[in-house]
């Protein structure tokens, strides 16, 4: 419950300000910031499996983002900064919710997401923080 609680707590304090306000923000890479994730959750003691799948999920999930639907300020990053922001935002704040944890991060929770009944709490970290980043965006720099 305490997982589901920080994940939501998170989820809605998402500031995408440094997309907004960033001057350069079409130099930011999709495929650096997905190195960045990768490297953050090997970091953060992902397994092989729960990377390709939180990865996976992260990429469908970005995937269905279209440049038709970005704002002004989104349009003047474009799509892919924006998508790359997304997955920073969720490598730099996954560490400190990780922590925070008081589940054994390989216990199973009851959360679902992605196409999976179960998500390990590891998981479930990842799929709330991701999420709450999106959410930030969509609001910051979505129609």
């Amino acid at each position: 419950m305490r997982l589901n609680v920080i994940c939501i707590a998170t989820a809605m304090v998402m500031p995408l300000s440094s997309v907004a306000a960033a001057e350069d923000c079409s130099a930011l890479s999709i495929r650096t910031a997905k190195s960045e994730i990768k490297a953050a959750l090997r970091a953060a003691n992902f397994s092989e499996s729960e990377i390709s799948f939180v990865t996976a999920g992260a990429d469908g999930a970005l995937a269905r983002l279209r440049w038709q639907d970005l704002n002004a300020r989104g349009q003047t990053c474009g799509i892919d900064p924006v998508r790359a922001q997304m997955l920073r935002c969720t490598a730099q704040r996954l560490p400190w919710l990780l922590q925070q944890t008081v589940k054994p991060l390989d216990s199973a929770t009851s959360v679902a997401g992605w196409g999976k009944e179960r998500l390990s709490v590891r998981e479930a970290a990842f799929f709330g923080k991701f999420n709450g980043c999106l959410a930030a965006a969509k609001d910051a720099l979505f129609r």
